[in-house]
């Protein structure tokens, strides 16, 4: 859309400066058919960029801009501009509509001017102009060169652009990913989450809970760390199905989780905590071993405030410890 944004303001920027000036040099040589034609179109473009600028809306005001370019097009053709020269400058419009609505779209337009030139040009007594067989010829011809290699451009920038663009998200999922459970990693909530979903905590309730897995080492010295990691993602799977699509949970550190739960107070996420405990107390855990295991964990819950997240993780980090200290398997709030 910058591309976008930047193709229309440049094109539309221009074609008023030059719509202007040749209304300004040619006032006494223009006929008045092309004069008002060259005015209207000029007042039009002026109010797109108003709206534009009032809006920032680019595909309304791209759609506005390329319909006007191309009634203005259509009407040079049916005129004829000054000494019937129009069909030159209609040579432009392909370009502009490929840079402006992208390769299907401006495909679309550039052929409907075509097809209306094609239909004005060779329709006796159609439009007031009076073109030579070798100028509408080389017109048409010139047309779908100028189109063909404007679409050509067009496409395969966009399919580099979408290529790119998949690339780079998924290099950015995999930076902020997990890769052993699949759920968001530090990195994740650091660069993304903070930003986007951390705001207006006096309208928002939001809620933060630290989870650690009791006596995880444990697990790893008797019983290998791969099946402490199948361990892991067992806990995740529990935890992932409880908890809400709007909430967070990521892997914060080690066998330490971290979940934000927004719109919701601290006695909700208590609940929640709560829940979580005793799921993952009632469901062993079966390794790929064979072997059972009884996993339990600690949690520690806050409420975020207008001391900002990182307090609020930091005193649920506070509250787990409180939970260890007390025995382990349960909730501190």
């Amino acid at each position: 859309f910058r591309r976008r944004e930047a193709s229309m303001v440049a094109m539309a920027s221009l074609g008023m400066l030059f719509l202007t000036i040749l209304l300004l040099l040619n006032v006494d040589s223009y006929p008045l058919l092309l004069q008002a034609i060259l005015w209207l179109s000029d007042a039009l473009l002026v109010a797109t960029m108003i709206y534009y600028y009032q809006t920032k809306n680019i595909r309304v005001a791209g759609w506005i801009y390329i319909l006007i370019t191309m009634g203005l097009n259509a009407l040079l053709i049916y005129s004829g501009g000054k000494q019937d020269t129009a069909l030159y400058w209609v040579l432009f419009y392909p370009l502009a509509a490929f840079a402006i609505l992208g390769s299907r779209l401006g495909l679309a337009l550039t052929l409907l001017l075509f097809c209306s030139a094609l239909v004005m040009l060779y329709t006796p007594g159609l439009i007031l102009a009076e073109y030579n067989e070798v100028e509408k010829s080389r017109f048409l011809m010139s047309y779908l060169c100028i189109s063909t290699l404007a679409f050509i451009n067009e496409f395969f920038r966009s399919r580099e652009y979408h290529e790119t663009r998949r690339v780079t998200l998924s290099y950015k999922k995999d930076a902020n990913t997990d890769p052993l459970t699949g759920i968001p990693n530090r990195r994740f909530l650091d660069s993304n989450y903070l930003k986007e979903h951390v705001r207006d905590v006096d309208k928002h309730n939001m809620v933060v809970i630290m989870a650690d897995i009791d006596r995880f080492k444990a697990v790893n010295d008797n019983y290998g760390h791969d099946i402490g990691d199948e361990a892991l993602i067992h806990t995740v799977n529990l935890f992932s199905q409880q908890i809400r699509r709007s909430d967070l949970l990521c892997r914060y550190g080690g066998e330490e989780f971290l979940i934000c739960l927004p719109d919701t107070d601290l006695q909700q996420g208590t609940q929640i905590a709560e829940k979580l405990r005793k799921l993952l107390e009632q469901t062993p855990f079966i390794s790929s071993k064979q072997d059972a295991l009884n996993l339990t964990c600690s949690f520690g819950v806050a409420q975020l405030d207008a001391a900002g997240f990182e307090s609020a993780v930091a005193l649920a980090d506070k509250k787990l410890y409180e939970a260890k200290n007390q025995g382990r398997n349960r909730v501190v709030a």
